[in-house]
């Protein structure tokens, strides 16, 4: 695949744009989307573009897909907003409940899968 260096740089602006946003290193962001950190920095200076899968992982933390994709940021309302920071709170827990009880992090989609089963839950004890 051939990358447009203008595409890659500017999305590489913008995944460093919402990374920092998210109050997250490049290692903390890479930890979370499933990525090693020298991928992320290459992301980040449009030297490679990533993978689908990426964008999916990076939006279930919090960041805005459309925004890395176009550029073009959505009008998020409050309860939008609250809802990204409960889960990104929900998921800084789960990560020091695993390395309290067993030493180590979930990886990959077992994390996701852990979170989506625990919100699922909660939203069923809400209603």
């Amino acid at each position: 695949m051939t990358i447009n260096p203008d595409f890659a740089q500017n999305l590489g602006g913008r995944i460093r744009v919402e990374r920092k946003r998210l109050g997250l290193t490049q290692a903390e962001f890479a930890k979370r989307v499933g990525v090693k950190v020298l991928a992320q920095g290459a992301y980040e200076g449009g030297r490679r573009e990533p993978r689908a899968s990426y964008f999916e992982l990076a939006a279930k933390i919090g960041a805005d897909s459309v925004y890395l994709l176009t550029g073009n940021r959505l009008a998020a309302n409050p309860t939008q907003i609250a809802m990204r920071k409960a889960e990104m709170d929900a998921f800084s827990l789960l990560d020091e409940e695993m390395l309290t009880k067993f030493g180590s992090l979930l990886k990959g989609t077992d994390r996701y899968f852990v979170f989506d089963s625990l919100r699922d839950r909660l939203l069923l004890s809400i209603n």
